[in-house]
């Protein structure tokens, strides 16, 4: 009896298997749901029809919802997504017929029990207008669920993911504030640059090893200061000698300027973003949740008091 009932539910499971497997995606699918997802920039940026929204919400199914930073929880349906695209009457943004802002691309399709999921970039600019610089204002991807339904494809689910720099590996600050016609706040006193001779004559001339052929270069406005290993410093003084021609790193009355642009030079090049396999965020959360006394690691902990206060606070056996 046990190997009947056996056989039996074998039987069902191989039966009811191919109905559960992902059905191919023929052409047609792919072309509609890449028209269905083209339609949504120009529906949000526009507001069709006449600032109603109802062409973008027109895009979801009918439980469609939208999930991203910045967007309301719980926007499922198609009247809460076709306020997201509304163009409220007396409005004084720039969204309208002719408006252009959100870019997306690199469209990957892929068939999927439920129908389709998707991925897009997403890029949002901000036209200028009259001699106005144009805007990068965001970018980053969606993520999607396309659902098959009596109207052609729809979007069943899509969420936003917005794109973050990433700062443990990029040295520097970024440019686009400026580019944006902004004054950044705290901005940098100094400029950098780096230079390696090796390949040139002139090591041979000064009979330089290779490794050590390396000049640094700091700029803060108005002195520019050259490290060259092995040499005294170079500076100059751009405000009264623009073209560089007098070398003042041997005047005594420029140590206290010689002195700051070294301190400057060397806090820049002691201090490299060499976390470059895992986010700050990370290693600060790696560090509040003591994870390496969660792992047995023991490391700068006192005595065995320190270690119980430790994991008392954790909440560790």
């Amino acid at each position: 009896m046990c190997k009947k009932v056996l056989i039996a539910i074998g039987l069902w499971m191989a039966s009811a298997a191919p109905h559960a497997q992902q059905r191919a995606l023929t052409p047609s699918d792919y072309i509609e749901i890449q028209q269905l997802v083209s339609k949504y920039g120009y529906a949000l940026d526009s507001g069709a029809p006449e600032g109603t929204g109802n062409e973008y919400a027109g895009l979801f199914t009918a439980d469609g919802t939208f999930v991203g930073p910045g967007i309301p929880d719980n926007t499922v349906g198609r009247d809460k997504l076709g306020a997201l695209a509304k163009i409220p009457p007396g409005s004084k943004t720039r969204r309208g017929p002719t408006y252009v802002s959100h870019y997306l691309m690199n469209h990957l399709i892929e068939p999927s029990p439920e129908g389709a999921t998707g991925k897009v970039y997403l890029l949002v600019v901000n036209l200028g207008q009259n001699g106005a610089p144009h805007k990068l204002s965001m970018g980053g991807h969606y993520e999607d669920v396309y659902a098959r339904t009596p109207e052609g494809w729809r979007f069943k689910r899509r969420e936003f993911f917005r794109g973050k720099v990433p700062d443990h590996i990029l040295e520097g600050r970024s440019l686009m504030p400026w580019l944006r016609g902004e004054r950044p706040a705290n901005w940098r006193a100094h400029v950098f640059s780096e230079y390696d001779y090796a390949m040139q004559d002139v090591r041979v001339t000064l009979n330089q090893p290779i490794e050590r052929c390396r000049l640094f270069m700091v700029f803060d406005g108005r002195w520019k200061y050259i490290h060259a290993s092995g040499f005294r410093p170079m500076l100059y003084d751009l405000l009264d000698d623009p073209e560089e021609f007098t070398d003042r790193g041997g005047d005594a009355s420029c140590a206290e300027v010689i002195a700051r642009l070294q301190a400057a030079l060397f806090d820049w090049a002691l201090h490299p973003k060499s976390h470059i396999t895992i986010s700050n965020e990370k290693i600060a959360e790696y560090a509040d949740t003591q994870r390496q006394v969660k792992a047995g690691v023991l490391i700068g902990i006192w005595d065995e008091a320190e270690l119980a206060a430790i994991r008392q606070k954790i909440g560790a056996s």
